[in-house]
Protein backbone atom coordinates (compact mmCIF):
# COMPACT_ATOMS: atom_id res chain seq x y z
CA UNK A 1 0.00 0.00 0.00
CA UNK A 2 1.81 3.31 -1.14
CA UNK A 3 0.17 5.73 1.65
CA UNK A 4 0.80 3.25 4.57
CA UNK A 5 3.74 5.30 5.86
CA UNK A 6 2.11 8.99 5.64
CA UNK A 7 -1.15 7.38 7.56
CA UNK A 8 2.00 5.95 9.68
CA UNK A 9 3.47 9.60 10.26
CA UNK A 10 0.28 10.79 10.39
CA UNK A 11 -0.99 8.77 13.47
CA UNK A 12 2.43 9.46 14.95
CA UNK A 13 1.97 13.06 14.66
CA UNK A 14 -1.82 13.40 16.02
CA UNK A 15 -1.56 10.36 18.76
CA UNK A 16 -0.27 11.12 22.04
CA UNK A 17 2.98 8.92 22.53
CA UNK A 18 1.89 7.17 25.43
CA UNK A 19 -0.64 5.73 22.96
CA UNK A 20 0.72 5.40 19.54
CA UNK A 21 0.78 1.33 19.68
CA UNK A 22 -2.60 1.26 20.35
CA UNK A 23 -3.56 4.12 17.35
CA UNK A 24 -1.08 1.86 15.42
CA UNK A 25 -2.66 -1.63 16.55
CA UNK A 26 -6.28 0.26 15.43
CA UNK A 27 -5.19 1.74 12.43
CA UNK A 28 -3.95 -1.98 11.47
CA UNK A 29 -7.07 -3.76 12.26
CA UNK A 30 -8.98 -1.89 10.38
CA UNK A 31 -6.89 -2.10 6.84
CA UNK A 32 -7.59 -5.99 7.42
CA UNK A 33 -11.20 -6.00 7.65
CA UNK A 34 -11.28 -3.08 5.08
CA UNK A 35 -9.57 -6.00 2.71
CA UNK A 36 -11.67 -8.82 4.18
CA UNK A 37 -15.04 -7.07 4.19
CA UNK A 38 -14.72 -5.41 0.81
CA UNK A 39 -13.52 -8.33 -1.11
CA UNK A 40 -16.49 -10.16 -0.18
CA UNK A 41 -18.80 -7.06 -0.77
CA UNK A 42 -16.88 -6.20 -3.73
CA UNK A 43 -17.83 -10.39 -5.19
CA UNK A 44 -21.08 -10.00 -4.15
CA UNK A 45 -21.82 -6.61 -5.98
CA UNK A 46 -20.04 -7.53 -9.07
CA UNK A 47 -21.94 -11.35 -9.13
CA UNK A 48 -25.59 -9.41 -8.82
CA UNK A 49 -25.38 -6.24 -10.51
CA UNK A 50 -22.10 -6.46 -12.41
CA UNK A 51 -18.89 -4.77 -12.77
CA UNK A 52 -20.58 -0.89 -13.59
CA UNK A 53 -22.45 -0.54 -10.32
CA UNK A 54 -19.19 -1.38 -8.33
CA UNK A 55 -17.08 1.12 -10.49
CA UNK A 56 -19.82 3.65 -9.64
CA UNK A 57 -20.01 3.45 -5.93
CA UNK A 58 -16.22 3.10 -5.70
CA UNK A 59 -15.98 6.72 -7.35
CA UNK A 60 -19.30 7.75 -4.81
CA UNK A 61 -16.89 6.40 -2.05
CA UNK A 62 -13.72 7.77 -3.06
CA UNK A 63 -15.56 11.29 -3.35
CA UNK A 64 -16.65 11.19 -0.42
CA UNK A 65 -13.59 10.42 1.08
CA UNK A 66 -12.17 13.40 -0.49
CA UNK A 67 -14.53 15.94 1.10
CA UNK A 68 -14.14 14.33 4.13
CA UNK A 69 -10.40 14.72 4.00
CA UNK A 70 -10.62 18.52 3.31
CA UNK A 71 -12.67 19.19 6.25
CA UNK A 72 -11.29 16.88 8.49
CA UNK A 73 -7.91 17.01 8.65
CA UNK A 74 -5.59 19.89 9.49
CA UNK A 75 -2.43 20.67 8.64
CA UNK A 76 -1.19 21.69 12.21
CA UNK A 77 2.57 23.37 12.09
CA UNK A 78 3.03 21.68 15.94
CA UNK A 79 2.21 18.49 16.67
CA UNK A 80 1.05 16.78 20.28
CA UNK A 81 4.27 15.09 20.84
CA UNK A 82 5.94 18.55 20.31
CA UNK A 83 3.52 20.40 22.72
Amino acid sequence: MIIGPVIAAYIGDIIPRKKTGLGMSLYQTTVTLDRTIGTMTGGLIVNMYGFNLLFILGSISSFFSLIMSYFFIHDDKHSINEK
